[in-house]
């Protein structure tokens, strides 16, 4: 990927499709040029690991708005991140999460993430796909983002094999997660 540092500096919303492993090892660190990008959308993607998401989502400080669509892991396998720690001090504070059909190697340790740092403390607007023969195991993913977030989200929907749904647009009901 070539970019002017006067386009690096000014982007603002990327969409990467097709993003697969392996890739140039500094790519993290090209990503945290982007020092204005409040947006990023990543479709169909494959990394070794969740630390690589966890990695190019903080390199992004102004982060507002992510995608994350049809994402896995090289191997399904989830892998424990037992001795991987989540600082508060370096990730963006999301507002905007769209979720779909995303692979558990990445999901359980997000959801662990995102349960354990204020990364969706400002998060207003959670959006979730999810296909139907695969609910079980999404419950158990989404039950900590929800129970962590919940008095913050205006806007839930959900989207089982259809069309979304909204499950929740008020304040009154997103608090139901508290």
């Amino acid at each position: 990927m070539v970019a002017s540092k006067r386009l690096v500096h000014q982007l603002q919303c990327l969409y990467i499709d097709g993003f697969r492993v392996p890739y140039n090892c500094n790519f993290t660190k090209f990503m945290s040029r982007f020092s204005q990008l409040s947006h990023l959308t990543l479709h169909s993607f494959i990394l070794y690991s969740f630390v690589e998401l966890h990695r190019i989502i903080c390199a992004l400080p102004s982060l507002l708005d992510l995608e994350l669509h049809s994402g896995s892991t090289a191997s399904e396998a989830i892998v424990h991140h037992d001795g991987l720690r989540f600082t508060p001090r370096n990730h963006p504070h999301l507002r905007r999460v769209f979720i779909s059909y995303m692979k558990r190697g990445i999901m359980f340790p997000f959801s662990q993430w995102v349960a354990s740092t204020d990364v969706f403390s400002t998060c207003t607007e959670l959006q979730i796909a999810i296909r139907n023969d695969a609910l079980e195991g999404w419950v158990t993913y989404f039950r900590p983002i929800l129970e962590h977030i919940g008095c913050t989200l205006k806007s839930l929907k959900c989207k089982y094999s259809g069309d979304f749904s909204s499950i929740g647009t008020s304040s009154s009901v997103s608090c139901i997660f508290c």
